[in-house]
């Protein structure tokens, strides 16, 4: 028994053509890349970061606060850091933990560069609530990086000089009062530890203080 001619309705026949078209145009459609893919906005990092660079890794901290008024016996504390590029490569973090054996510090520092004004800069945040930030200039002779607190509180003045090494990092902290008398100093001493899989990819993709 043969069977009657197939009669499409006008309905079907318009579906087989959309649905014709939809894979017609998914063959075509071009590839969207997923967000990681993208380049990223802006400018490229400042090479001038490459000064802080060597901030990157693991990092044991011994630091030495000079006797004061504030503390006749001066004090000694040690902890663990670890710095990382940050946002494409443009800052370079530092989150580190200190301690005196009766309490602890955390603490996390930006380094940046102001293209527009050639300054480093050094944000510090640290879990005891401080907040500072310093201008830095780079004394490429002396491997030095120098840095001046900004709007200080009390009049007081401080300082801070870092000094560069394949495996050390030595910053060296004066706080002076209003009449130029050393308030407070600290040697910070940094040296580096073994680095992690992720700190070496960081690395190769393009970073101390509880005396602040």
């Amino acid at each position: 028994m043969s069977l009657p001619p197939f009669r499409a309705s006008p309905l079907s026949l318009f579906l087989i053509a959309l649905a014709a078209s939809a894979t017609s145009c998914a063959a075509h459609a071009p590839h969207v890349a997923s967000v990681e893919q993208l380049p990223y906005a802006g400018n490229p990092p400042p090479v001038q970061l490459q000064v802080i660079a060597p901030w990157v890794g693991s990092w044991a901290l011994d630091i030495q606060v000079a006797p004061s008024a504030q503390s006749p016996q001066g004090a000694h504390f040690t902890g663990q850091a670890v710095g990382q590029q940050q946002l494409h490569g443009q800052f370079i973090r530092v989150n580190g933990q200190t301690s005196n054996g009766s309490t602890r510090e955390e603490y996390s520092i930006v380094y940046g560069y102001d293209t527009d004004k050639d300054v480093y800069r050094r944000w510090y945040f640290s879990s005891i609530g401080l907040i500072n930030e310093f201008e830095g200039h780079w004394d490429s002779a002396r491997q030095e990086m120098t840095w001046k607190l900004i709007s200080p509180a009390g009049h007081q003045t401080a300082t801070l000089v870092e000094s560069f090494t394949a495996d050390a990092i030595t910053t060296h902290v004066t706080y002076k009062d209003s009449a130029g008398n050393v308030a407070r100093s600290a040697v910070n001493r940094a040296t580096r530890g073994p680095a992690t899989a992720s700190q070496n990819e960081s690395r190769e993709g393009t970073v101390p203080s509880l005396t602040e």
